[in-house]
């Protein structure tokens, strides 16, 4: 059953028999029919049954209900105006203000759905959707101890009770909950963690499931920034991983992109990987997670990180190491950069060769002679540079540039002492 009619059909007993009791048969038998029809999803159907019955008679558990079919329809306008009406005739009933706040919230409403739900706080009797939306909207409105507060409430019925309303909804709350826990480093996220663990154990993972699971690890590797939490969200994704929650091919790109965006952290803490290492691998990455329609922006970064696998030809050389240390300890890279780096491992010579031949595609005025010194010269500089970050996480791709794109006038970054404009940013 849909949960919302579910709520609607549970939270008063025998509200069903109740609405029925105020008719004649015949639309005793259109009610049962409206439900049914609701449930199927055919809530055209539904709203015009129950438009019919509310002609006949108005009873407000049939206007609950059709309510909730608007608001199933994705009609908010129209559920907003019957849940108004109903909060206004009878503003002692709880039900009714809920599902009013629960609407206002969909429709982004944060302000008008915190004054629903906030005197009605904490439930005296469970209510899904409840805690959810309040929590959302008091994050929206950047009240977030308070917000976690009320997350927590519903991840409390959860550990209590064991019941799922919804799994996508909890799972929401679970994320929420997770992330305040690190913004506000309260201490709570262990305890909330091992909650969140038992509900992906007894839910059900659907593609759906997948797909929330995928975006609670997007969204928690934003907060790597902070470096107590890292191994956290190392803990966490190794967890999803050896648990095989996620089987749909679009959810483990993410896991990788998981693993992938923490090794990019960790070898930036790493004392084994120097400035010119981790300036090849943090430009590798960006390219590799690259989502831009810019041809421009693409080329910039291609012409980057082709000049930083020239180095790496170069650093070859020196410290045939690097190669092996990357592949065992930085396993998720060295797999996102595996063409390159195998070349490089097993051919050094021809791979040097084919990455001056690519580069010079970017530097059309000079030959490759040439092109070659101003590297070496470039080389040279980037050995001697210490490390810097210069990716982090802004959420949405897991990182971005944080210093300022190359101008149009600037030197450009393959050392050929030409400005940008006129070598690789052409």
């Amino acid at each position: 059953m849909n949960k919302i009619l579910n709520a609607w059909v549970e939270d008063e007993p025998g509200k069903m028999e109740a609405a029925a009791a105020c008719y004649p048969e015949e639309n005793r038998r259109e009610l049962r029919e409206a439900f049914r029809a609701a449930e199927d999803g055919d809530y055209e159907k539904a709203a015009g049954l129950c438009c019919r019955l509310l002609d006949v008679r108005p009873v407000p558990e049939v206007c609950e209900l059709l309510g909730n079919i608007y608001f199933l329809q994705g009609n908010m306008m129209t559920a907003r105006m019957v849940f108004s009406d109903l909060t206004e005739r009878d503003p002692e009933q709880e039900n009714y203000r809920i599902q009013l706040g629960i609407t206002e919230h969909a429709l982004g409403n944060c302000k008008r759905a915190v004054e629903l739900f906030a005197p009605l706080y904490p439930l005296k009797t469970y209510r899904p959707f409840y805690y959810n939306s309040y929590g959302d909207s008091l994050l929206k409105l950047g009240r977030v101890t308070e917000s976690r507060e009320v997350f927590y409430q519903e991840a409390v019925q959860f550990k209590n009770t064991g019941n799922i309303p919804s799994a996508e909804m909890l799972d929401g709350t679970f994320q929420n909950l997770l992330y305040l826990d690190v913004q506000l480093i309260n201490g709570k996220y262990p305890e909330d963690v091992c909650l969140y663990y038992k509900f992906l154990e007894q839910v059900e993972m659907t593609e759906s499931m997948q797909e929330c699971l995928g975006a609670d690890l997007a969204y928690l590797s934003t907060l790597m920034r902070d470096r107590w939490y890292r191994p956290l969200f190392l803990e966490l994704i190794t967890y999803v991983k050896e648990r095989g929650y996620l089987k749909t091919e679009e959810s483990r790109k993410v896991l990788k992109s998981a693993f992938a965006s923490w090794e990019s952290y960790a070898y930036h803490d790493d004392p084994n990987i120097n400035g010119l290492l981790e300036n090849y691998l943090s430009a590798a990455y960006e390219r590799n997670y690259l989502e831009s329609a810019d041809k421009e922006e693409t080329a910039r970064v291609e012409a980057i990180v082709l000049t930083y696998e020239w180095y790496m030809c170069q650093y070859h050389k020196s410290h045939p190491e690097a190669l092996p240390y990357i592949k065992e300890t930085y396993p998720y890279t060295y797999a996102d950069n595996r063409e390159f780096l195998g070349k490089l491992e097993c051919d050094p010579e021809k791979t040097e060769a084919e990455m001056l031949n690519r580069l010079s595609e970017y530097v059309r005025e000079s030959d490759k002679e040439a092109l070659a010194q101003s590297l070496e010269r470039a080389y040279q500089k980037a050995r001697s540079e210490g490390k810097k970050q210069i990716y982090q996480s802004d959420g949405i791709n897991p990182h971005r540039k944080i210093q300022p794109k190359i101008g149009r006038n600037d030197p450009c970054p393959c050392g050929s002492g030409k400005k940008y404009k006129k070598c690789c940013g052409k």
